[in-house]
């Protein structure tokens, strides 16, 4: 038996159907590699958080606090700060 394998139907949640669908209607992440990290805890906290961080503009606490010395900066100027403070 392979290492990896998709998610079968029999495993599959009403949340790891979401994700996947909401993988194909965006088509980011790749939903291939959806249907193989939401088999895991681990992996269905990494798809949340890639949704949450792409579409949804939530950035790690670090990242976040940054904004409140430079007001609404575009993202650009928000990372390059916060990667300049590690």
């Amino acid at each position: 038996m392979p290492r990896l394998r998709y998610i079968k139907q029999s495993e599959k949640t009403p949340c790891t159907r979401e994700l996947i669908e909401s993988a194909k209607r965006t088509g980011a992440p790749d939903p291939r590699v959806v249907s193989l990290m939401t088999r895991g805890k681990l992996g269905i906290a990494w798809v949340e958080y890639w949704n949450k961080l792409l579409y949804q503009g939530v950035l790690p606490h670090k990242l976040n606090v940054s904004h409140q010395n430079f007001g609404r900066a575009p993202m650009r100027l928000l990372l390059d700060c916060s990667l300049q403070r590690c």
